[in-house]
């Protein structure tokens, strides 16, 4: 991604998310899945503020996308401490969690080819709501059909790569702390990728998102590394 020219286009602003009935694609939905989105949307207002609140204590909160059978290594070693398998990035990188863009990015490399594992699509009440679509809006130095392209044989040789262990994976983003000069912005197609040369340990390991069928599955593996961290629902970064 990093060798794609830049577009001329300035910026998009986000797309608003309207969840209430004069959204007639929310108005049609049956009153449980209207419950469940308005949840995972009040969840997700949750996370951005945490999120600055990190950012205010003078910490650099990075989000990082991955799949959960590369989560024991990494709560074990540390993030960059092992190159994973079927890993193809150049460098080690995270993204500026602190904007839609990076909380996007970060996304898109955890929900890879696995979203039905999700238990929401943003698609429901947004019918621009692809995920991948509006990141491309926020970051327009990417074009949106080559990047589609590059998703899909990405997770595709990944797949190849790891094989079974793989198959059976689902989406894992974590949010680190690291201090701001940790973290460089080296892509000036994409502002708010950052790459990292050390290690970031678990104990600085302060979200860790996984889809909500799953939370009760990581969390015991956590708990077994002694993270004093809960699993929370991946669901509501659908609706960044």
């Amino acid at each position: 991604m990093s060798e794609t020219p830049p577009m001329e286009n300035p910026s998009v602003p986000e797309s608003p998310l309207i969840l209430n009935n004069s959204n007639p694609l929310f108005a049609a939905l049956p009153s449980e899945r209207q419950t469940l989105l308005a949840q995972y949307d009040a969840e997700r207002t949750a996370v951005q503020r945490e999120i600055e609140v990190l950012a205010k204590a003078g910490r650099q909160p990075g989000a990082h996308g991955t799949s959960s059978n590369y989560l024991p290594s990494i709560l074990e070693h540390g993030l960059g401490a092992v190159m994973p398998v079927g890993a193809l990035a150049r460098s080690k990188s995270t993204t500026d969690a602190t904007t839609p863009d990076g909380m996007l990015g970060a996304y898109l490399f955890a929900k890879g080819l696995k979203g039905d594992t999700l238990a929401i699509r943003r698609e429901e009440v947004d019918p621009a709501g692809d995920a991948l679509a509006r990141y491309t809006q926020l970051s327009p130095g990417i074009q949106e059909p080559l990047l589609r392209r590059q998703i899909v044989a990405y997770f595709t040789r990944r797949a190849e790569a790891v094989g079974g262990e793989y198959a059976s994976a689902y989406p894992v983003l974590l949010v680190v702390t690291a201090d701001p000069e940790e973290m460089k912005a080296m892509n000036p197609y994409v502002p708010s990728e950052r790459v990292f040369e050390g290690v970031f340990g678990k104990e600085r390991v302060s979200m860790i998102f996984v889809p909500e069928a799953k939370q009760d599955q990581a969390q015991q593996l956590i708990d077994r590394f002694n993270l004093p961290v809960k699993a929370r629902a991946i669901e509501p970064l659908e609706l960044f």
